[in-house]
Order: C-alpha cells, then structure tokens, then sequence
C-alpha cells in the first residue's frame, strides 16, 4: 500500500473502528502523524519566537492534535483487529509508559488471518440494489 492509498483509506474511514487495517496502513498515517506534529511544532516555536505569544503556538498544536486523533484512534483499532486482538486493546494506552510499549508490540504483529472475525457482517456490507458482488453468501 502506498502513502497516498493509506491517506485515502484512513481518512475515508476516519471514525470506522470495525474492519481492519494493514500494518503498511496504520504505519504510513503514524509517519503522516510525526510529520504534522514536527512541523506544527516549527510553526509554533517560529510564531512564539521571544515566548510572548504562548497561547497561539498552543492552540495550534492543540488544534493539529485534535484532528489527528480520531483518525488515529480508528486505524489503530483496526490494526489491533488485523492482527486479532480486541480493539479495546488501544485502552492499554491510558497506562502511562507501559501502555504504549504494549500497543506498539501489537501494532507490529503480522496480520492474522482469523482476524476476519473483526470485519463488518454482511447484512451491513448489503446496499440497495442487493448484496455487495463480492461477498458470498452461503
């Protein structure tokens, strides 16, 4: 999966947490993560230069967090998913420090082909005109 798949997938899907994500997915929008949050912090180290203007570069890392953290959240439950764990897995993150140890352990997991038990039924994946071609039913 290239960058741009990944971006189009992730934002497309940015509050879905059914599904799954593959590795290269949840590992291209962590980049895309780093990226904007290193230079959000340009910015705002740049526009509060002599420290006079605090609360500007504050409320635009606040608000560039904030937008990443939806889209954060849902592909990384659907990466959990992959690899066949529970997406309430991602809560081990409010642990400070080994929390986070824990979820990049499973982050880095190969997909798990039982990790289909995560995707969506197929009374869901149905549109007006029928079932979905490529879905069979038995």
């Amino acid at each position: 999966m290239t960058f741009r798949q990944a971006m189009r997938s992730v934002f497309s899907k940015y509050a879905v947490f059914t599904g799954r994500a593959s590795r290269s997915e949840f590992w291209w929008f962590a980049l895309l993560q780093a990226i904007v949050t290193l230079g959000v912090a340009i910015i705002a180290s740049a526009i509060t230069g002599d420290g006079s203007n605090r609360v500007a570069g504050a409320v635009l890392q606040l608000v560039a967090c904030l937008a990443l953290l939806l889209p954060g959240l849902a592909v990384l439950v659907r990466r959990l998913h992959d690899a066949n764990y529970s997406g309430r897995f991602a809560l081990l993150l409010l642990i400070p420090f080994v929390g986070g140890v824990f979820v990049l352990i499973f982050a880095l997991l190969p997909s798990a082909p039982v990790g289909g038990t995560s995707d969506l039924p197929v009374a869901l994946l149905e549109t007006e005109a029928g079932s979905a071609p490529f879905i069979s039913t038995p």
